[in-house]
């Protein structure tokens, strides 16, 4: 259901902003607006959690780091958003099934976000 909601929204976003710029197909503005998500530093501070999280369970299975340890941090921090896991398995599981859509979908909000802004940004001009 959520996953509905973000779509709804994003392409609602994209359409506001197609209308304010008529001169550029919908693909290109959609493209661009990704690309400015992917470079905001909210999305690389996601991505830099998701690749430490993922090398994090790869040292502890090699025993360098503590499972227990990295089970309680990842369920205090990104396991609000992705799931929390009550074994090291169930974590290890759930980052190699999630990750990629997790950060996709925290991309696809990032620029929800932006589209929105330029579209508020847009109607603002428009309507002076």
């Amino acid at each position: 259901m959520k996953k509905l909601m973000l779509s709804l929204l994003i392409c609602l976003c994209f359409q506001c902003v197609v209308k304010a710029q008529s001169s550029k197909s919908e693909e290109q503005l959609r493209q661009e607006i990704l690309l400015q998500a992917k470079k905001t530093q909210e999305y690389k501070d996601v991505y830099l959690q998701i690749r430490t999280l993922e090398n994090n369970i790869n040292l502890a299975k090699k025993g360098t780091i503590n499972k227990t340890q990295l089970l309680n941090h990842y369920n205090n921090n990104l396991g609000r958003s992705m799931g929390r896991a009550k074994d090291f398995n169930r974590l290890s599981k759930l980052v190699t099934n999630k990750s990629k859509s997790f950060l996709q979908m925290r991309l696809y909000q990032i620029a929800a976000k932006i589209a929105l802004e330029e579209a508020a940004e847009k109607d603002n001009s428009i309507n002076r």
